[in-house]
């Protein structure tokens, strides 16, 4: 009887070995040197159209390309406040173009931008899209910038870099029918300020 227990035990351990021996572990294939460049200048490379994914708790997510856009400033200098450096960077117009929104940006509506003495700029955002077809969109939203811990100094002096990136959450609202999906989505802003021709250049995302 002992012997029959012993061979079975023998057994159910060689079995349990070998399953595990043929499980793979599968690696995540790291990035080309390609992907991690990111397109070359001049090319015909696109940009990113969908991006799907999950969060560590499962949740399924997409980041959507929507548009891009070109917007003119005047910056308009308050100065020095108790929360820090107050300056309003406000638009005189611009142009959108992208798969699901094209059309103008519209004079009038800022970005009110203040420089902290850590160093972050606290954007507050608010401005008008003009459709190629007429719908007019308002677009809402706030973010941060960030270049170096003296960039409050910096600003003082008036001693920023050329480009300063840009990261904001936006929401856009409009009653047009033809855009009413805007309203159910958040938006991401992925962009820079270029200093010497005073334009911001954006790309948008819907995150879903």
């Amino acid at each position: 009887m002992k012997t029959y227990v012993l061979m079975f035990v023998i057994l159910l351990l060689l079995g349990i070995a070998y399953q595990g021996s043929s499980q793979q572990v599968i690696q995540p294939k790291p990035p080309s040197e390609e992907t991690m460049a990111g397109p070359a200048p001049g090319s015909d490379a696109k940009r990113l159209t969908m991006e799907e994914g999950k969060t560590i708790f499962g949740l399924g997510y997409s980041l959507e390309y929507i548009c891009s856009f070109t917007a003119t400033l005047r910056p308009e200098v308050i100065g020095p406040l108790a929360e820090g450096l107050r300056v309003n960077y406000h638009f005189t117009g611009g142009e959108v173009d992208g798969p699901k929104l094209r059309g103008k940006f519209r004079p009038g509506g800022a970005d009110f931008v203040t420089m902290r003495r850590d160093g972050v700029g606290v954007l507050d955002i608010r401005g008008t899209i003009e459709t190629h077809d007429g719908a007019v969109i308002y677009v809402i939203g706030s973010g941060l910038t960030y270049t170096s811990e003296d960039a409050y100094e910096r600003a003082m002096k008036k001693d920023l870099p050329a480009s300063v990136p840009l990261r904001a959450a936006l929401h856009l609202a409009t009653v047009h029918p033809g855009y009413l999906w805007v309203n159910r989505l958040q938006f991401v802003e992925i962009g820079e300020m270029v200093r010497a021709r005073g334009e911001v250049h954006v790309d948008l995302y819907a995150l879903k």
